[in-house]
Parts: C-alpha cells; structure tokens; sequence
C-alpha cells in the first residue's frame, strides 16, 4: 500500500493545479535567466570579469510565457558594468500586440581576477611573489582605485598594513624609495618656461613618479615636485 502511494503521488502533485502552476512558474524564470545569462556573457564577462546575475522579481506577465516567447532582454541601468540591483527589460512575444516589454529585478554579483595579499604584509614591506597572487574576488561593491596587475605590485612597497585576502589599491601600496627624506636633491624648477635647477631637502621618501615635498634653503620655500630618478625632482608647484 505504502509503495502504491510513492508512486501515485507524484503524479497527482502534477496534476494538482497549484502544484503545476509553480514548477511552470520554476520554469519560466529559468528561462529569461538563460537569456539574461546569455546577454551578460556576449557584453560584459571576459578573461578578468565574471558576472552572477539572480532573478529577484518578475511580473506575471513575465512568468506567464514560455523561455522561447522571450524575443530579447537588455540591460536599463546606469552602471558600466551592471552590478547589485540592477533593472532589465525583457521583450516578450505578444499574441495581440506582436511583443511587449516589462521589466524584471536582478542581483548581479560581480567578480574579477585580481592581485590579492596571500598574507599579511607590514608597512613598509616590499611585495613580491611570496605575499601576493591572482584571485578571484568578488567586486560587487566597486572599490576605487584597484591595481589590476600582479605585474603592477610586484616590486611596490606597503604603505598601510595589508591583510591577508586584501586588495590592492593606489592607496595602500607605493613605490619602492629611490629618494629619502633629508637627502639632498636637485630640483628641475621652470616657473614661466624659463628652467633653473635647484638645490633642495627631500622632506618624504618617493619612488620614480611619486609626488613630494621638497625644502630649498635657498629660496626658503617649500616644494612639490615629482621624483625622476634617484638625485632628480621635477617641480609641480610652489606650496
């Protein structure tokens, strides 16, 4: 008796309108997923980025059709790359109207290949293949100024306290110091097009292509300038 209900039930769920109603429900949604999946991958994914999209909410009229109703979706919002809560228009077949379109809601989680911390690495500290690799990352809340490179850290020095899984950005790493505060360098300084050199006090360490400050007994005025080589500064400005 046990072993004739197993089997007969089923196949009532089935045939249970309610029961019916929501594996078609299932069904339908699947079915606009593949074609949002299908529009993410063609416009956004690449070698670096991979995105997560999952349906939140889609009207009935959206649900009512079947995956080979929907004629096209498109991405309406804002953002370069669509991420968190993002909007969608979905085209579907219409029977009177020819097609009409509604819009659904989509949690898009994105990731990227990016350089990760693979432990903790001290102020001060040179980065190197020993503390930072490729990972992927999930990005969906943008974070400024990313480093993108494994290429790009490699050699940089820490300039904050980097825990292991970080990211790494402008802000917390640097160029490795080629000037040091207190060491005598020359200034390029060309106010008015006109070039004069100048001796001066680094006041910060700099890396080539760092910005810093410069004193000029000289003169008495303060400096930024940016470090072109070990011995070199090239003047920005007069602080």
């Amino acid at each position: 008796m046990n072993t004739v209900f197993r089997l007969i039930l089923p196949v009532l769920l089935l045939a249970w309108p309610g029961g019916s109603l929501e594996l078609k429900a299932q069904d339908k949604e699947t079915g606009i997923m593949q074609h949002i999946n299908t529009y993410l991958s063609t416009h956004y994914s690449g070698q670096d980025l991979r995105l997560h999209p999952e349906l939140k909410w889609a009207p009935p009229s959206i649900k009512n059709n079947s995956a080979a109703e929907v004629v096209s979706v498109k991405y309406s919002g804002r953002n370069k790359v669509p991420r968190g809560y993002e909007a969608f228009e979905v085209t579907v077949k219409d029977s009177l109207a020819g097609s009409r379109t509604d819009r659904v809601q989509v949690y898009v989680a994105v990731e990227r290949f990016l350089p990760v911390a693979s432990r903790r690495i001290q102020r001060g500290d040179s980065i190197s293949e020993e503390n930072a690799h490729m990972a992927w990352v999930d990005v969906t809340r943008p974070v400024r100024d990313l480093i993108t490179s494994i290429e790009s850290v490699e050699g940089q020095v820490a300039a904050a306290v980097i825990n292991a899984g970080d990211l790494f950005t402008a802000h917390n790493i640097r160029s490795t110091p080629v000037v040091f505060a207190g060491e005598a360098v020359n200034l390029l300084y060309n106010p008015g097009g006109i070039q004069v050199q100048l001796s001066c006090i680094a006041r910060q360490d700099g890396g080539i292509g760092d910005e810093i400050r410069l004193y000029s007994q000289e003169t008495g005025k303060t400096y930024l300038g940016q470090v072109v080589n070990k011995s070199t500064v090239k003047w920005k400005s007069t602080l």
